[in-house]
């Protein structure tokens, strides 16, 4: 089946100074800087409104020309404890983090003068941002970045396994004996951004270690956790993708997700089994949760985190089943430019000051059909909801939690009873489909 996906291409000319980029809302966008022309980057609100409620969204800012790099410079940053910014240094969706930000007592605070510039070992030059801002606190006054197109390189990153950049690959079955000292970037959003399995209402790391690795033959896989002393391991697994992502970038929901307490199952050994049947478990269960079924060319990404703060060595083993194996060889470059697979929609958010500025050429935009669309439509008295994807396809409803409540499989539609579930908002998500698509629908 043919997918299709929005792509919008970017062509910003200028000749002036003074040019305004606004974050968006909740979307993902790109734009592209001049090199010898200032802009002015301001927050979903712009320049004089505070940064607008429930922003979701990501934003690649390219160089126009290669061998360039963009650069941030702070004038001014003021956000709550409920925002997260990220700073990625390049445009995909495994791109090492620059910088952080929370907004809270304890965490480093961004201050005007402070640049964040692309690196060497960025091919795209680019750089990519998302804030995100789970409205439980009035709006604060947001940022104001320059942002310019430099000849000369920032430094690269330090890479660690404790952020999802750094993972380690998983090729083979052998044991991995390891443990974590500390957390590095806090890239599972929160409070209450994701599903309370893994965050607790809380940020979901405190002594972590990410791995990654891709399919290279199908079958199923299952992994053992075991700690050699007793603690509390919490874990998610993201995927699958169709190259190496991060949750950061992404702020996908996990896969597959345990934060059992350690006393909940044997010395806290936890993973994935095929005795199981839930995808996520949470304080009650036996820590297992059920195993994967993967299909070659698949990536997944995996963090085990040391909830209990123990510094805690620790087994990972994994297992292959029905002929799976694992990818050896090194992961392919990231593009340098977007590319279908890698981006599935583009949206224009840049605003240009014209009280002081003439716009030379037109924004040039070019939209694709959409594809196939997965929609979700309760009846009139909620006692049904019918879940519809062009062809055979297979999907799980969620609810608030991240628990799947109904699974089913269809052609075209299926409707689907909902009396026994209680009032709430509910995902419906394909699975076992490359393509990742998602809807809601509320019961009331």
């Amino acid at each position: 089946m043919k997918v299709y996906f929005l792509i919008l291409s970017l062509l910003l000319v200028f000749n002036v100074k003074g040019q305004t980029i606004n974050h968006p809302k909740n979307s993902t966008a790109i734009t592209k800087v001049d090199n010898g022309i200032s802009y002015h980057y301001y927050d979903s609100g712009g320049k004089d409104r505070n940064y607008l409620s429930g922003t979701n969204s990501l934003l690649t800012i390219y160089p126009s020309k290669k061998d360039q790099f963009v650069s941030l410079n702070c004038n001014s940053f003021d956000i709550k404890t409920d925002c997260r910014m990220y700073i990625f240094d390049g445009n995909h969706a495994g791109s090492p983090i620059l910088g952080y930000f929370d907004g809270g007592k304890k965490t480093k605070k961004m201050k005007a003068g402070d640049v964040f510039t692309a690196s060497a070992e960025n091919e795209s030059g680019a750089l990519s941002i998302r804030f995100i801002n789970v409205n439980k606190l009035p709006a604060n006054n947001g940022w104001d970045f320059t942002v310019s197109s430099l000849k000369e390189a920032g430094a690269a990153p330090k890479q660690t396994t404790q952020d999802c950049s750094g993972a380690i690959k998983v090729c083979s079955d052998s044991a991995i004996t390891t443990k974590s000292l500390g957390k590095g970037y806090q890239e599972l959003p929160g409070p209450n951004f994701w599903n309370r399995t893994l965050n607790y209402g809380k940020d979901g790391e405190n002594q972590s270690n990410w791995y990654k690795f891709e399919v290279a033959h199908s079958g199923s896989i299952e992994f053992i956790i075991k700690p050699h002393n007793q603690t509390d391991f919490d874990w998610a697994l993201w995927g699958p993708y169709n190259a190496n992502k991060c949750p950061a970038w992404t702020t996908d929901r996990p896969y597959r997700a345990s934060a059992g307490q350690g006393s909940h199952s044997k010395n806290g050994v936890t993973g994935l089994s095929s005795r199981s049947i839930d995808l996520f478990e949470g304080s009650a269960g036996d820590g297992f949760v059920a195993q994967l079924n993967v299909n070659k060319g698949e990536h997944y990404v995996l963090m085990i985190d040391d909830w209990s703060g123990n510094n805690t060595t620790f087994d990972l083993t994994w297992s292959f089943l029905k002929g799976a194996k694992l990818e050896c060889a090194q992961d392919k470059s990231p593009p340098s430019v977007p590319t279908k697979e890698e981006i599935e929609a583009f949206q224009l958010d840049i605003e240009i000051d014209t009280a002081t500025n003439d716009l030379e050429s037109p924004i040039e935009i070019e939209t694709l059909d959409m594809g196939p669309k997965l929609e979700a439509t309760i009846s009139t008295d909620q006692s049904f909801v019918t879940v519809s994807y062009p062809g055979a396809f297979e999907f799980k409803i969620e609810n608030a939690e991240s628990r799947t409540v109904i699974t089913g499989h269809a052609v075209d539609s299926d409707e689907v009873e909902i009396t026994r579930i209680p009032p709430g908002t509910y995902r419906v998500s394909l699975i076992y489909k490359q393509i990742k698509q998602y809807t809601t629908f509320v019961k009331n």
